[in-house]
């Protein structure tokens, strides 16, 4: 929300200006607070310079996750929202115009930066944890229902182990090996839902009970595949992570000429005043 209410502040002042062409600006009322080199504009590209650099701060307090200074996870949310706030402001103090090399080069990198950090905010969540004790208990209650059930399907699974991860895997290894760990998790969800048709016979003659065996079944198949999503997901999720670290690097580059080329030209902000 707070993301929403800064945009919309943002583009209700600016709007009349920023929708003009650039010949049109010069003209504008707005000409002299809202471009890039103005007080207003350029204020923007400071304070939202400012929050990119605070944003570089998760990466100190995930060094030293036992501090008692916020948990990693509000560290988290302080990170992905000053990045996205302070990446708006920069959007707004260029006015939305890109009229110099290094302004492009700071656009690119900052738009991917923002893209591989977004994209890896969803893929923490689509990675998960292995949830070993659950799977235990469901073969566990597989087992209590038709006895040997859980060996069958322990033994099945160690012949059946995904495919290797890479050591020091890099994005472009992990892209490629991703159709093998998709075929491994389909191989041994199908191996468990084949291993409970071949024992279906010696399930209770009870109907509720039937049903338990076939529920627990599914659950049993669901986390035969999730430990290979698991595996695969935490390791293209590093790899992801050091590709974000890489464009978050040139882009600090990047914007560090930009900040550099502006003191040379005299565009202090208002301690030029």
């Amino acid at each position: 929300m707070g993301l929403l209410a800064l945009a919309g502040v943002l583009t209700w002042r600016g709007y009349a200006f920023y929708r003009l062409g650039i010949d049109a600006r010069v003209d504008h009322a707005d000409f002299r607070t809202l471009s890039p080199s103005s007080d207003i504009g350029h204020g923007y590209g400071v304070v939202g310079t400012a929050l990119i650099l605070t944003n570089l701060l998760y990466l100190v307090r995930k060094k030293f996750p036992n501090l008692r200074v916020g948990s990693v996870q509000a560290w988290l949310a302080m990170h992905v929202f000053t990045g996205l706030a302070g990446s708006m402001l920069i959007l707004f103090h260029s006015a939305f115009q890109v009229r110099t090399p290094i302004a492009m080069v700071t656009s690119i990198t900052l738009l991917l930066t923002v893209f591989t950090g977004l994209f890896g905010r969803y893929m923490v969540h689509f990675v998960g944890k292995p949830e070993r004790e659950r799977a235990r208990a469901t073969l566990e209650a597989l087992d209590s229902l038709v006895p040997g059930t859980r060996q069958l399907i322990e033994v099945g699974l160690k012949k059946l182990p995904p495919t290797p991860i890479p050591a020091h895997p890099t994005l472009l290894a992990c892209l490629r090996l991703v159709p093998a760990w998709l075929a491994d998790e389909r191989r041994r969800k199908r191996f468990v839902r084949e291993a409970l048709h071949e024992i279906s016979d010696r399930a209770p003659n009870d109907d509720a009970l039937v049903r338990e065996f076939w529920r627990l079944g599914s659950d049993a198949a669901w986390h035969a595949k999730r430990d290979v999503r698991v595996a695969w997901s935490a390791a293209l999720l590093t790899s992801w992570r050091g590709m974000h670290r890489i464009v978050a690097i040139a882009m600090i580059l990047s914007v560090s000429v930009h900040i550099w080329v502006a003191i040379k030209f005299g565009y202090w902000w208002i301690f030029s005043q």
